[in-house]
């Protein structure tokens, strides 16, 4: 499921868009096109198959299915999905890899904390 059900985009990067320099979202955010800088989402953020980011990025948790140069860093769930190309360091707390999927780099699980 890319979204959760009630769950809304706060921003969109459609295919063809090239956004160059930093791209930061309050709330879940889709990225279709391509980013050169570094991307900061506050919710989950979900590349798709096109999608291209050279830089960081930083989420909640991120549905990876196009191609990114740089590092990674989610709070909770990293799925890359078969399309999938990472090069880069990733953290998460849980990681999902589809057979398929493209990761070089280093990975670091980091355990979560249950909320009260």
């Amino acid at each position: 499921m890319l979204f959760q059900r009630n769950e809304k985009i706060s921003a969109l990067i459609g295919k063809g868009v090239v956004n160059e320099g930093s791209f930061e979202a309050d709330g879940a955010a889709r990225i279709d096109g391509t980013v050169n800088g570094d991307v900061s989402v506050s919710g989950r953020l979900v590349l798709g198959r096109e999608a291209v980011v050279n830089g960081n990025i930083t989420a909640e948790s991120i549905l990876l299915g196009g191609k990114v140069q740089g590092n990674v860093t989610v709070r909770d769930r990293a799925d890359l999905l078969s399309t999938a190309r990472l090069q880069g360091d990733l953290t998460a707390g849980i990681l999902v890899v589809d057979k398929g999927a493209f990761f070089c780099g280093q990975c670091r699980m980091e355990e979560r904390k249950e909320e009260k």
